[in-house]
């Protein structure tokens, strides 16, 4: 949310718009290491919205490659990925990403995704501050 700062000074009137944190908690966030020749990384997290409004992720920014979102969709058995512009969450709402589902894509990592590397991945919501999260690169569990 916007909040407007006005400074009186002589017989000017200054307006100007001062951008606030997003409204979210980071309940999750997590990478996995990338398996020899491979050429993407992939990221995972739980964002839950705690205002009353719905919030728009417009951009996703990160330190290691360029990163996108990700649907996994399955038609007649054939699992396919499709990149998403813009995620909304609903107000007092949960988007959760994880495997096999919506998921951060990082394109072209500049150096391989390793079990203690971070990732700093940057989340932009309309009308708010970037959301800067530090992500873990962690070992697989066994599903």
């Amino acid at each position: 949310m916007k909040k407007c700062l006005r400074i009186l000074g002589g017989f000017f009137w200054i307006s100007f718009a001062i951008a606030a944190p997003p409204p979210i908690i980071v309940l999750e966030h997590y990478s996995y290491p990338m398996s020899p020749g491979q050429d993407e990384g992939v990221a995972y997290v739980t964002l839950q919205n705690t205002s009353s409004h719905t919030l728009t992720l417009f951009q996703l920014e990160c330190d290691q490659g360029e990163a996108m979102i990700h649907q996994t969709i399955v038609q007649n058995g054939i699992a396919r990925m499709e990149m998403l512009s813009e995620i909304t969450l609903p107000a007092n709402g949960r988007l959760t990403m994880k495997p096999g589902e919506r998921h951060i894509m990082i394109e072209e990592p500049r150096k391989p995704l390793q079990i203690g590397n971070n990732l700093t991945i940057t989340f932009d919501f309309k009308g708010y501050d970037p959301l800067i999260v530090m992500v873990p690169v962690v070992k697989r569990s066994v599903q």
